[in-house]
């Protein structure tokens, strides 16, 4: 229970758990969905502040950690158990989602000892459930996170993420239909989700909602936490320790980093930065 989420990703300190849990015991514990609601009902927990969307590879990792530096904030980055509830409750009323979604929520943002702020870093392609969202959480600021397409394409040649492999997730969560040619080029696939990204940001800011700000990471990492802030009304402490932080990689705590300056004078995908470029007019 004094196991704080400070990993770059929720399930890095779900599997962290569950080795520790392994050690202490043969048996495997087991739950339903009726747990979620029996334990929400007997937590003290803290009401969510903010949620943090992305277009990933853009700084959002980074954001999570800064704000994981200080104690005093439960920060939950991408929880498998949101994605699944948003995803697969398919024989749910609206209703029943919301719900179960919201006591999941206080489960998470159970309070233990110091903390008083909550943060949610949703996966990208929550993106497709702003609607749903905004809906169960008018008065919640919503932080969205872009970057060029070319830095972001560039950073998944590397280690590419599930929802930029054509045909990994369904079509529902990237909204993007799957072509032969998605196969044979990785990128384009990776273009085209993004294309997608940015035409829902795009919308979504044009309802000039005050709760819904987007910043782009090229403005630095530094300025990413002072804005996020002024959204959250300047309520974080300690800004010194995250930007501390930014000066390590997002997803290595323990390694230094540096931004690379690739050569983008050839870049084929004229559609989806076209996208990218419009959203500069909100920020």
């Amino acid at each position: 229970e004094n196991k704080r989420f400070d990993e770059p990703f929720f399930d890095e300190t779900i599997s962290s758990c569950k080795i520790n849990m392994a050690n202490r015991s043969k048996f495997l514990p087991t739950s339903d969905l009726g747990l979620i609601k029996t334990i929400s009902q007997q937590v003290e927990n803290i009401p969510i502040n903010a949620f943090i969307f992305h277009v990933s590879r853009c700084g959002s990792t980074l954001l999570s950690q800064c704000l994981s530096a200080v104690s005093t904030n439960i920060v939950v980055a991408e929880a498998p158990i949101l994605d699944e509830i948003l995803q697969n409750s398919l024989h749910k009323s609206e209703e029943e989602i919301e719900l179960l979604f919201k006591e999941t929520l206080k489960i998470l943002g159970q309070k233990r000892h110091e903390e008083n702020l909550f943060f949610v870093k949703l996966d990208s392609w929550h993106l497709n459930n702003y609607e749903q969202l905004r809906k169960w959480f008018p008065n919640t600021p919503f932080y969205f996170l872009i970057r060029e397409p070319k830095a972001v394409i560039q950073s998944h040649q590397k280690r590419r993420g599930i929802h930029m492999i054509p045909g990994y997730l369904p079509t529902t969560s990237t909204n993007v239909i799957v072509k032969q040619e998605h196969f044979e080029n990785f990128d384009l696939y990776t273009a085209d989700v993004l294309e997608i990204f940015y035409q829902k940001i795009a919308l979504i800011l044009a309802f000039k909602n005050s709760l819904d700000v987007v910043f782009d990471y090229k403005n630095s990492p530094e300025k990413m936490i002072y804005t996020f802030n002024t959204l959250i009304n300047n309520q974080l402490i300690d800004l010194e320790s995250m930007v501390k932080r930014t000066n390590y990689h997002s997803k290595f705590p323990n390694q230094s980093f540096s931004e690379e300056n690739p050569d983008w004078t050839d870049f084929p995908h004229t559609s989806c930065l076209q996208h990218y470029l419009k959203l500069e007019m909100y920020e």
